[in-house]
């Protein structure tokens, strides 16, 4: 049953055995009341238990030097990006501060745009064409509504 649901057979019990062991065990105190035939069975079962064991151990070991290699890989680029802006920061080739920002025209940034400003574009010139008139046209709408609002007031 064990075999056929791919279960850990690493695992060990509060006595420290793991399934090899307690397998081991098992066939080292029933051997004398075993026929041939059911030690060999034993004998093959401990045996695919090992198997299973060596497999789960390489797969483990596996998966361990990929996340370390994956690890090094991304301390790799993190140093070689912290080089790189250090690089430009000496020449003076990147902007430092809020970057390109147009006096209240279309480009608010929020709190996580300004911590990566760097790699953030500024706000595209059709961006102020298309607001430029919006921002007149809600001017008008405003002033309308505060003219029609003192009006009334003033004959109230």
């Amino acid at each position: 049953m064990l075999l056929h649901h791919d279960a850990s057979v690493t695992s060990a019990n509060e006595s420290g055995l793991d399934c090899v062991g307690a397998a081991e065990a098992k066939l080292a105190t029933m051997r004398s009341t075993l026929t041939s035939d059911e030690v060999r069975e034993w004998d093959a079962f401990v045996e695919e238990l090992r198997r299973r064991a060596d497999a789960e151990r390489a797969r483990a070991e596996a998966r361990d030097r990929a996340r370390a290699e994956a690890n090094e890989e991304h301390r790799e680029r993190q140093r070689t990006l912290a080089e790189n802006e250090r690089s430009l920061a000496r020449t003076g080739g990147q902007e430092r501060g809020l970057g390109r920002l147009e006096e209240g025209i279309g480009y608010f940034p929020s709190l996580a745009t300004l911590q990566f400003q760097g790699s953030v574009p500024g706000p595209s010139p059709s961006v102020a064409e298309y607001e430029n008139p919006e921002r007149e046209r809600l001017d008008r709408i405003l002033r309308s509504i505060g003219f029609i609002m003192l009006l009334y007031f003033l004959l109230s």
